[in-house]
């Protein structure tokens, strides 16, 4: 089952992070896990960690998001699409 496009408020996936990256979600849970080296400090994705079980589940927000992508010198920022108003 695919990821329902986000809206401004809730939480991104790993899989929603990548594909904005165009990296794979095994990228991402790196980032979350252990971070980056860069410019001399560790840049890590900030993100709430679900446990059901033996599975991990990584809810990201998306300020946490533009601040990662910041802090490892992105110039293009996340932004969540709009939901249309039903006429």
């Amino acid at each position: 089952m695919a990821d329902a496009p986000p809206t401004s408020d809730s939480p991104l996936t790993t899989s929603t992070c990548a594909d904005f990256m165009g990296l794979s979600s095994e990228w991402i849970r790196q980032a979350i896990m252990q971070g980056f080296p860069i410019d001399g400090a560790l840049v890590k994705l900030e993100a709430e960690t679900l446990s059901t079980g033996k599975r991990r589940i990584y809810r990201i927000q998306r300020e946490a998001f533009n601040r990662f992508l910041r802090g490892i010198g992105w110039t293009r920022m996340f932004v969540a699409p709009v939901a249309l108003a039903a006429n």
